[in-house]
């Protein structure tokens, strides 16, 4: 499984936003910045919404219809 499907699988998963922190930690992906590209690309492909939360942390979460 890629990384994108494993992502997209973890966040349909839960209904929670996810930083990229916290969904490298469950799927244990490192570095970080992988995660943080794998998210923007699906942003950018309008697999993912992306969002700066109150504070400082950008959080992902799958689109919905």
């Amino acid at each position: 499984m890629t990384i994108k499907a494993r992502i997209i699988d973890l966040l349909s998963s839960t209904t929670t936003p996810l930083d990229d922190d916290e969904i490298g930690l469950r799927l244990g992906i490192e570095p970080r910045q992988t995660v943080n590209r794998m998210c923007r690309e699906l942003a950018k492909a309008g697999v993912l919404d992306r969002w700066q939360e109150p504070g400082f942390k950008i959080v992902n979460r799958l689109r919905r219809p």
